[in-house]
């Protein structure tokens, strides 16, 4: 596919539009995330979703990039034992924050993290005005 183009996000998008899982599904330019809501006690279905998602990528010959596929789970409170996902034999990686559509995350709902990476960004802004200020820009 062609990367760092505009023809890459249009290709992907044509590719991926036939995409259909039992899950909400958000597709991006370049991505998909799947979501799945749990009740106390109702059990994950996102391994069979995964090995779904697993089929057609094999079927429409596109790669998933396990070390780029990230899962995270959003609780409140613990609801049960939730199995880690496998693609293709891999263990995906389960992270407690994760930035999407430059939106920084946590897994337990609280806004720290993202106000941080806000912070640190308007921190390197400043001290760049700081520096054109001095140079008498």
């Amino acid at each position: 596919m062609a990367q760092r183009t505009w023809l890459g996000p249009l290709t992907f998008i044509a590719f991926i539009n036939d995409l259909i899982v039992q899950c909400p599904c958000r597709k991006f330019i370049d991505d998909v995330t799947l979501t799945e809501i749990l009740r106390n006690d109702t059990p994950s279905t996102m391994t069979k979703i995964a090995d779904e998602l697993m089929k057609w990528s094999q079927d429409n010959e596109m790669l998933i990039n396990c070390n780029k596929t990230k899962e995270m789970i959003f609780e409140k409170a613990k609801l049960q034992s939730i199995p880690h996902l496998e693609i293709d034999g891999k263990q995906i990686e389960c992270v407690s924050e994760f930035k999407i559509l430059g939106l920084q995350l946590s897994n337990n709902l609280n806004w720290d993290c993202n106000i941080d990476l806000i912070c640190k960004k308007m921190s390197s802004k400043l001290y760049f005005l700081r520096l054109l200020k001095r140079s008498g820009l």
